[in-house]
């Protein structure tokens, strides 16, 4: 590999082009010394303005404002949107829960055009994007830059002492959240199959994300596993199931008659840790081909309410095991769900599937009064294939309830 003297060949260069002798080469080498520092100078105090005509802090636009002359312009139309995400979260107290009541009432995040022109947004809130917004400060008028807020030159569209609230709450959870990330599977030597197979936790990594799954050690090892029977179960959506069950249980667990002491537990069961109500209060989960059987040891939830609740319960006294149905479904994207199993509203649904139902209802009763799929597509303005699809979804609904 070469070295190369940028010096030495415009000098030589020079002497090429203009014929100096040696006298005029010594002077002229001089002048070129000069020049050549006046140059890098001249290059670095050129790189220094550069960096500081960089905008002192990056501008985004969260909602629901939008960058205009680099400054954060308020939306009026996402303005509510954005005060009903803070309502709603100091009400639920949880972002799990705000997500799910979101992703329910089909509130979605602003469409953006990037700079490139491509769309997008127009999606159901993911937990990130809402912790990023609550721990916003521009929804109160301020800047965060290098880990200090800054007032902005922005008006702010949520009241401080709201924000201010939804901070602490974060804050709080967030010790919560780090005890339970340090004890991961939480349902680690509980989960079996009708053959007392056990299944053990594993995860896959798909663009960057790592989803967890509990997997059956049947087809860890190669094994026939049980005709019917999920092999591999997603560990969020299980685990999530448990907890519901579980804490649909805390009144027989506490072993109370109506009263003070089992209101406060009852009012302030979210105090008590996921994880320390699964570990200590369950003893075995058995999944079977429709349901599942969870059986519960009352002695493990007295102690917790005692260190997390400061109170006393009676406590059940044996053992005893729940049934809890429940259903599988998949994503849009292909991701395998478990849903309770639950005799719901039908008229509690999301309002696509609401509508949905009803065109299938009304249709139904046309197609069957003599009317065809093609003349009532045609008169919607739609495709045979989605009058039929919705015909068979209201007998489904129905019939389910």
């Amino acid at each position: 590999m070469f070295k190369i003297d940028l010096k030495e060949i415009l000098l030589k260069t020079a002497e090429g082009i203009l014929g100096l002798d040696s006298k005029e080469h010594v002077a002229g080498q001089q002048n070129f010394e000069k020049n050549y520092q006046d140059l890098t100078l001249l290059k670095k105090i050129d790189g220094i303005m550069r960096e500081r005509e960089k905008p002192r802090y990056r501008l985004t636009d969260p909602l629901p404002y939008r960058i205009e002359n680099r400054q954060l312009v308020a939306n009026p139309e996402e303005v509510k949107t954005a005060q009903h995400i803070f309502d709603r979260y100091l009400a639920l107290g949880s972002v799990r829960a705000l997500k799910e009541e979101l992703e329910h009432d089909e509130i979605k995040s602003p469409v953006r055009i990037s700079q490139k022109g491509k769309t997008y947004g127009g999606v159901n809130f993911s937990r990130g994007a809402l912790y990023a917004i609550l721990k916003n400060p521009a929804y109160i008028g301020k800047i965060s830059h290098k880990g200090k807020i800054h007032d902005g030159l922005h008006e702010g569209i949520i009241p401080p002492d709201t924000w201010e609230y939804a901070q602490a709450k974060l804050k709080e959870q967030a010790v919560i959240r780090t005890e339970q990330t340090k004890r991961r599977h939480m349902l680690q030597g509980l989960l079996y199959d009708m053959d007392g197979i056990v299944y053990s936790p594993t995860f896959t990594k798909r663009h960057g994300r790592q989803y967890c799954y509990y997997i059956s050690q049947n087809l860890l090892q190669d094994r026939d596993h049980p005709n019917g029977v999920m092999a591999r179960l997603p560990a969020h959506e299980i685990e999530a199931l448990i907890e519901k069950s579980v804490r649909s249980e805390i009144r027989r667990l506490c072993g109370e008659e109506d009263g003070p002491v089992l209101d406060h537990v009852l009012k302030n069961q979210e105090d008590i840790p996921t994880y320390d109500l699964i570990r200590k209060c369950v003893d075995k989960i058995t999944i079977s081909l429709d349901h599942l059987i969870i059986r519960l040891k009352p002695a493990g939830f007295q102690k917790l309410v005692e260190k997390h609740l400061n109170v006393s319960v009676t406590g059940y006294d044996e053992e005893f095991e729940i049934s809890v149905p429940y259903k599988t479904g998949s994503t849009r994207r292909g991701a395998i769900v478990i849903e309770p199993k639950d005799a719901a509203d039908i008229f509690d649904l999301p309002t696509s599937k609401l509508k949905k139902l009803v065109q299938g209802m009304v249709w139904r009763d046309e197609h069957f009064a003599g009317m065809t799929l093609t003349e009532i597509a045609w008169r919607e303005g739609c495709s045979d294939a989605h009058v039929g699809k919705c015909i068979i979804y209201s007998f489904d609904v129905l019939q389910a309830a």
